[in-house]
């Protein structure tokens, strides 16, 4: 019997969360053969992207403001790909 590991939850961590939305999405649209269907994948991934930034910004924020120690455990998020 082969188990997978479980698909992030928002409250597993909001950032990776949407980091691996993000990542799905952008598998979708690079393998998308339709044009439209290859934008709509690519605007989500721009979006969830956008999401995992700021809840990284927000995760790094919260651990100033309390004085962490240590280092902050944000994950990383790559920046999106900007196409004209």
């Amino acid at each position: 019997m082969t188990t997978s590991s479980p698909t992030p939850s928002p409250r597993d961590g909001d950032a990776r969360f949407y980091a691996a939305q993000a990542s799905r999405e952008q598998g979708a649209a690079d393998s998308a053969t339709l044009d439209n269907v290859r934008d709509k994948h690519q605007r989500a991934a721009d979006a969830w992207t956008v999401m995992a930034v700021r809840a990284s910004a927000r995760i790094v924020a919260r651990a100033t403001n309390e004085g962490a120690a240590g280092p902050v455990d944000a994950p990383a998020v790559e920046p999106m790909r900007i196409e004209a």
